[in-house]
């Protein structure tokens, strides 16, 4: 049993993403590297509202493990392209006001041995509403 399978116990993994390539992208991965795995995805579109009653109507029809999922591009200069980071919390609005949200370590362990040149990263990552299209508005969200 992978720590996916360990972490969702006798539910399934209900993943929300904010688009359908994403949607697409995480689902041939999964199957390729997890075939038996109960997932379910959902796509919320760029509606925060959206993907809240999403992730509430899988917690109440039985996901024993909750991912909000998506491609992103990477606020910290280690970054490379390809590279894949494994959350340690998420910060989402004003990180000083409580938005600080942990993340379950067996998931993030499943990901791979994080360290430089790994190709893995493990930390905090942003939640946005809107993306981040200029170089000035990814650095004013890295600096927080």
């Amino acid at each position: 049993m992978g720590a996916l399978e360990a972490a969702a116990g006798p539910g399934f993994v209900g993943i929300v993403c904010g688009l359908a390539s994403e949607a697409a992208a995480i689902r041939r991965g999964l199957a390729a590297a997890s075939p038996r795995l109960a997932v379910r995805i959902a796509v919320s579109g760029a509606d925060a509202d959206q993907a809240e009653a999403l992730a509430r109507d899988y917690c109440e029809h039985g996901a024993g493990l909750l991912v909000s999922a998506g491609l992103a591009g990477g606020l910290a200069p280690s970054i490379k392209v390809g590279d894949v980071v494994w959350a340690t919390e998420v910060v989402s609005g004003d990180p000083s006001a409580g938005g600080r949200y942990p993340c379950v370590p067996a998931v993030r362990e499943a990901g791979g041995e994080a360290g430089p040149g790994s190709g893995f990263h493990a930390g905090p990552v942003a939640g946005v509403d809107a993306a981040l299209t200029t170089p000035a508005r990814k650095a004013a969200v890295w600096r927080q």
